[in-house]
C-alpha cells in the first residue's frame, strides 16, 4: 500500500502535526527501501546519471539486505527521529517544549 488516501496528502505540509510528518516518514522510508532493493538487485544506474565523457557512471552504493531489512532500519531510524521531535516539542517522550525554539506542534 502506497501513501495514496493518507491523512497527510490532503493538507499542505505547513498544516502538518507530528502525526502526518511521522506517516510521511513512514511512506518515504518504504519507497527509499524499496528504491535501494531494486538499484541492488538491478545495478541500473539513474536516470541523469553519467561519469566522464557522457559514458554511465557506476551504479550507486546502496546499502545491501532485503527490502524488509532496508525498511525496517529506515522505520527505525524514523522512530528516532519522531522521539526526538516529540521531547523536543513536548508531544511526549520526556522532556517540555523547547524554549529556544518553535512553538510545539499542534496534536
Amino acid at each position: 500500500k502506497g501513501a495514496a488516501g493518507a491523512p497527510f496528502e490532503a493538507k499542505d505540509a505547513s498544516a502538518w502535526d507530528l502525526d502526518d510528518c511521522k506517516g510521511w516518514m513512514a511512506e518515504a522510508s518504504k519507497s527509499i527501501a524499496g528504491g535501494w532493493f531494486d538499484a541492488q538487485n538491478s545495478g541500473a544506474v539513474r536516470p541523469g546519471q553519467t561519469g566522464r565523457a557522457g559514458q554511465a557512471a557506476a551504479p550507486p552504493a546502496v546499502p545491501k539486505g532485503t527490502r524488509d531489512e532496508l525498511e525496517g532500519r529506515l522505520v527505525e531510524h524514523t522512530l528516532r527521529i519522531a522521539e526526538y521531535l516529540e521531547s523536543q516539542t513536548g508531544g511526549g517522550g520526556g522532556g517540555g517544549p523547547s524554549s529556544s525554539g518553535p512553538p510545539p506542534l499542534r496534536r
